[in-house]
């Protein structure tokens, strides 16, 4: 069922040094709050529109990156540092790195990773923990930021939908098992240790799949299942503790419930095809009632994020600011100025 390969060595690449940095002359760092990355499938071209509270441009970041970012993740933050995974060419996914971007110099610090079709990046203390799947074969990597070193498990008939650290143990959404010809998708999550290690595994084939977007409250892990185990639409948010493993299955009653955020003691859940970018509707959810409420934005929700009491949506080609201390009015919206090869993969948030 399983083939296991363990690797551990240190890479030595004559076209790049690990942890190599790039600068890039920001002004008016200080008023940056939220970014917008433009991508494109085709060209090693990226740009990041900077952005203040208020959405008044303050600088445009150029960077040689193909597929920068991926609408189906969301940037992951760890102190200081926003971490990204440039794929590479569509139908090569060959970049092999991961980018961090500090958020008090906007330097970029790229990390490599001797692997294609990197999916999902997670960080414990000095590790980078990478995930990428190819034709039903993971393989998840660790390196470490000090030393270089790099270890790697080869997993055969295996696909994983998303990863994600939580203290010291590593979430994963997917199947070790997979059958690409079987009628069911077979969804689980694994906890790993830090060095591959399985430690649990939770069977959610019953209750959904596409984990693909979540949100970490507490002890309490929120995760967006889209699609059912016969892959039709889903409206269930699956929350889980991270601690006893224990699941509550919460009937959305909307479908294709996509993009997370908290405010206060609220969950906002996006209604999205995660495909095609469709979905206009958020539901409220009291954390502690349990009671729902529903807003129609009247705008694709793309991606959306949360900036103090501002939720931040992207459609695709237009940013909006809502205030959610006031019935989520509309504030302000603007139209991001792209080239017209590209596209908008991520929001950033700045602390």
């Amino acid at each position: 069922m399983k083939n296991y390969i363990k690797l551990s060595l240190v890479f030595l690449f004559a076209f790049i040094v690990a942890g190599c940095t790039t600068e890039q002359s920001l002004e008016n760092t200080e008023e940056i709050k939220i970014g917008v990355v433009e991508t494109t499938d085709n060209k090693n071209k990226s740009f990041i529109h900077w952005y203040d509270e208020e959405l008044k441009e303050m600088a445009v970041q150029n960077l040689k990156y193909a597929n920068l970012g991926h609408p189906f993740t969301k940037p992951v933050y760890d102190a200081d540092e926003v971490y990204l995974i440039p794929q590479g060419f569509i139908g090569k996914k060959d970049a092999k790195k991961v980018i961090s971007i500090n958020q008090k110099d906007f330097t970029i610090t790229e990390y490599p990773i001797p692997n294609i079709a990197l999916q999902d990046v997670a960080v414990i203390e000095n590790y980078l923990f990478v995930n990428s799947n190819l034709n039903y074969q993971t393989h998840l990597s660790r390196f470490d930021k000090e030393t270089e070193d790099f270890s790697e498990k080869t997993i055969e008939a295996a696909y994983f939908e998303s990863m994600l650290s939580v203290d010291d143990k590593l979430f994963l959404f997917g199947t070790m098992d997979s059958n690409p010809d079987a009628n069911i998708i077979e969804n689980y999550l694994y906890v790993l240790d830090t060095n591959f290690k399985l430690l649990e595994t939770v069977n959610l084939i019953d209750i959904g799949n596409g984990a693909y977007k979540f949100l970490l409250n507490n002890r309490d892990l929120y995760v967006s299942l889209p699609g059912t185990k016969q892959d039709r639409p889903n409206s269930v948010l699956l929350k889980i503790n991270v601690d006893t493993l224990e699941k509550e299955v919460i009937d959305l009653e909307i479908d294709y419930p996509d993009s997370l955020v908290q405010y206060k003691d609220q969950l906002i859940i996006a209604h999205s095809d995660v495909v095609t970018g469709e979905g206009t509707v958020v539901t409220i959810l009291d954390l502690e009632t349990k009671e729902k409420e529903t807003v129609d934005l009247e705008m694709n929700v793309f991606c959306m994020d949360i900036y103090e009491k501002h939720l931040i949506v992207c459609d695709g080609e237009k940013i909006a600011l809502f205030d959610l201390e006031n019935d989520f009015v509309l504030l302000k919206e603007i139209t991001v100025e792209k080239k017209e090869e590209t596209y908008l993969s991520n929001l950033i948030i700045i602390d």
